[in-house]
């Protein structure tokens, strides 16, 4: 699925630079996305308490991990992004 959506992001939507620089920016994107959606989801389960939700995501977004998986161009990126749709989209049927 990386593969995919690098080509895609590589050839289509950003056909410039080094494909290297271009998978890192994909990944940014990707982790940054994966901190919206956890944010999205302690919302939901904090029923609109914006000071949990917004320490919640400024948290994970500043861990020393997932800064790492957000500059590496590999799969974890992506991995984390799946990972917070999947609780989003519980935390929403719940």
């Amino acid at each position: 699925l990386i593969t995919l959506l690098g080509h895609i992001f590589m050839h289509y939507m950003m056909p410039f630079w080094e494909p290297a620089y271009r998978m890192g920016v994909l990944n940014s994107i990707l982790a940054a996305l994966a901190v919206y959606t956890l944010h999205l989801t302690v919302l939901i389960l904090t029923t609109r308490n914006t000071n949990a939700a917004l320490l919640a995501s400024i948290s994970y977004a500043l861990s020393p991990l997932n800064w790492l998986y957000a500059t590496t161009p590999e799969v974890f990126a992506l991995n984390n992004l799946l990972t917070s749709l999947l609780l989003f989209l519980l935390a929403r049927v719940l």
